[in-house]
């Protein structure tokens, strides 16, 4: 059996690799171990939500819509910034 702080601490490292490895990652977390230090320091490591199981389908596919959404409003907005900087 691996104790609770383990999955815990290795779910945050994880999120950690994933954003080093791309900053602009947008990382939803998922877990059925959940606690509320573990929730306060995915989010405030840039995790875009993090949610617990049991979840509901509806709310999940509306959350990763929000989470598409915000990366496709993102990258609008670098092009735009990179056409007004290549076009000066």
């Amino acid at each position: 059996m691996i104790p609770l702080l383990v999955l815990q601490t290795a779910l945050l490292e994880m999120h950690r690799c994933i954003r080093a490895l791309n900053k602009d990652s947008i990382v939803i977390i998922m877990t059925a171990f959940a606690s509320v230090d573990t929730a306060l320091q995915a989010l405030k490591d840039g995790a875009f939500d993090y949610v617990t199981k049991p979840f509901d389908p509806d709310d999940l596919s509306h959350l990763i819509r929000n989470a598409a959404d915000l990366k496709s409003s993102s990258l609008c907005a670098r092009c735009r910034t990179l056409f007004e900087v290549g076009g000066k």
